[in-house]
């Protein structure tokens, strides 16, 4: 549904849907800039959250199994100090 692509390699779709999840998050923090760096950090967190995750699992699927681990405890080091 996002994949479709312009020779450019550019999801129109995905254009789309990040600008309009941008215009929610501005009109959300009513366009304070201290309320958009919170978002702005949040998202930073949760990205990399969910990268370390991404890495754990591609890292198991390939059969290596100490990038796995230490992938898998980052992402628990990382969601432990979310707290």
């Amino acid at each position: 549904m996002l994949g479709r692509t312009n020779r450019h390699h550019t999801p129109y779709r995905s254009v789309v849907v990040y600008l309009a999840a941008a215009a929610l998050i501005i009109v959300a923090a009513a366009g304070q800039e201290q309320e958009l760096v919170l978002f702005y950090a949040v998202a930073v967190f949760v990205s990399f959250l969910v990268g370390l995750v991404a890495m754990a699992r591609f890292a198991r699927r390939e059969d290596k199994t100490a990038l796995a681990w230490v992938n898998g405890l980052a992402a628990v080091a990382a969601a432990l100090l979310w707290r």
